[in-house]
Parts: C-alpha cells; structure tokens; sequence
C-alpha cells in the first residue's frame, strides 16, 4: 500500500469506486432498480462531484503516476455527456437503448479501473477492470473503422471511447506501461440491433449540426 495515502482513505475510496461501477454495469444491463430519469441523472451527477473530490486526494503527491486526476476530469465530462442523454423529449428513460446500455458499460469499467495502487496489483478489482478496459480497447482497434459506416451508433461509441480510452506516456503506473494488455485476440463485440429509419433523428450529432 502506497504510505501517502491513509489505510482509511485508501478503503472508502475503493468501497465507493466498486459502488459506482457496480450501479453503471446494473444500468448497462438495463438495471435501473426502479429509478426514474431524475433519480439516475442526480445518481450521475453525484458521481461527477466524487471524481471532482477524488482528484485532489493525492495532491501533492507527485510519484504515484499522473494519469489519475486526468482520468477523473475525463470522466467528468464524459459522464455529464451521458447523463444528458439517458431522457429523450416525454423524459422517459431509454434503458433499453443499446447505445446507452453500451454507454454505461464503458463507464463502468473506466470508474472501476481508477485507483490509488497504481504501482502494484494489490487493488484487484481495479486490475480486473484495467484488463476489461484493454479488451476493449484491442476490440476497437481490431473493428476497422470502415465499418461503422452507414450506422451512428457505431461511430458514435468509437468516438466515445476514443475520448475515454487514455494511457499516459509520461506515467509510469501498471496501466500507462501497458501491463494489462490482452494476452489474446478477445471475442468480437456483440452486434448491435438493425438500425431503423427512425432511429437516425436519435444521433447525437445531428440535432446539433441541424441547430446550426
């Protein structure tokens, strides 16, 4: 254990990161536990002010790797997105949306592999997410991007985790030097439903390109 960082401080951050992420992978599951959109958007919220708190629980501890607080600030902004996005106009919510049930599950697994241990393996469940995240990202890369043509969805979730996905080449922590890379080729990603004619008014980007 890192001697910067107090047993106490060190156990109730990794009990309420594998909180968050257990109630993300719950919602990428289409689990909302009876929760209405506002219920899930303040959950969300709450969540952005903890990685706002967690970023500043190393400070002046400058030896531990730096990747931490820029992944937190990242996933600030990457849930605040995802948080406007869980209601459409009648505010109901869309749970059963593939996309968003994808949305949450890359979230769950990047709040899962935050930790305060990065130089060593004994925070396991934020290696276990860690190795999740590199599945991930070797599916991406090993899915060219021309085929995502034709279907927001899949442009969009690249996108998404392009924004997501970070390894710091100046941080020296187990996750930056690339010691959780698959081992090998992971299975494909499950295919998402056919897209409808009506689904194309749903893409993100395009409501604000037609704003424009």
């Amino acid at each position: 254990m890192q001697p910067d960082i107090q047993s106490s401080t060190l156990r109730t951050f990794q009990e309420t990161r594998d909180e968050f992420s257990k109630d993300l992978e719950n919602l990428s599951l289409g689990r909302s536990g009876g929760r209405y959109v506002p219920v899930i958007q303040s959950d969300l919220r709450r969540l952005i002010n903890t990685l706002s708190m967690w970023t500043l629980v190393r400070a002046g501890i400058f030896h531990m790797g730096s990747c931490f607080e820029f992944k937190c600030q990242q996933l600030m902004d990457l849930i605040d997105e995802v948080a406007g996005q869980v209601t459409i106009n009648r505010e109901t919510l869309m749970i059963e949306d593939p996309v968003i049930k994808r949305l949450f599950g890359m979230l769950a697994i990047l709040v899962g592999r935050l930790t305060l241990s990065g130089f060593s393996n004994e925070d396991a469940k934020s290696v276990r997410a860690a190795r999740l995240v590199e599945i991930e990202q070797r599916r991406w890369e090993s899915n060219p991007a021309e085929n995502d043509e034709g279907d927001w969805r899949l442009i969009y979730l690249r996108n998404f985790w392009g924004r997501a996905y970070l390894r710091q080449q100046e941080c020296l922590c187990r996750q930056c030097l690339g010691c959780y890379l698959p081992t090998s080729q992971p299975l494909p990603f499950s295919p998402l439903p056919p897209l409808v004619e009506e689904e194309v008014s749903d893409d993100p980007s395009s409501s604000s390109s037609e704003e424009e």
